[in-house]
């Protein structure tokens, strides 16, 4: 039986970078809906 290790978001150095937005359009008999659809990358740049 393993156990994990709470980390603390203060001891964690993460980057993020947004890839690509994406804006949909769905059409239906009541009119158009859009939503968005968004590419994130999160890491900490050490593999």
């Amino acid at each position: 039986m393993s156990t994990k290790k709470m980390l603390r978001s203060s001891e964690i150095e993460l980057k993020d970078k947004l890839v690509t937005v994406n804006r949909v359009t769905k059409v239906t008999k009541g009119g158009r809906t859009f939503s968005f659809s968004a590419i994130v990358v999160v890491g900490n740049e050490k593999g």
